[in-house]
């Protein structure tokens, strides 16, 4: 990943949660009212993401886990999603994605 700068916004559904980061201006909007947030929550959270697979998806079960992150940086769009199945290290993801919906 290159420099956090280069990115426009991350957005960010985790289950129930609902975020969009903006890091050119450290900020992240919850429930249209934006805080802060720091260069390392960003760096952390795109360091999680980074050695994602693109797509995670069972069949099996009606629910479960449901997340995406899209990265919109330099007019394209990188995502990630997951539907039932998630990535090793989604529970660090998931505890800095809710560490950060508590900031509002």
């Amino acid at each position: 990943m290159g420099d956090i700068m280069e990115i426009d916004k991350i957005e960010i559904t985790d289950n129930d949660i609902y975020l969009i980061i903006y890091p050119k201006e450290n900020s992240v909007l919850i429930n249209n009212e934006k805080h802060n947030i720091s260069n390392e929550e960003i760096e952390k959270l795109l360091n999680i993401v980074m050695v994602w697979n693109h797509n995670y998806y069972s069949n099996r079960g009606l629910d479960g886990i449901r997340f995406s992150v899209k990265i919109y940086s330099d007019n394209q769009v990188d995502e990630y999603r997951g539907l039932r199945e998630v990535p090793d290290n989604y529970l660090e993801f998931s505890n800095l994605v809710r560490g950060l919906y508590d900031k509002r």
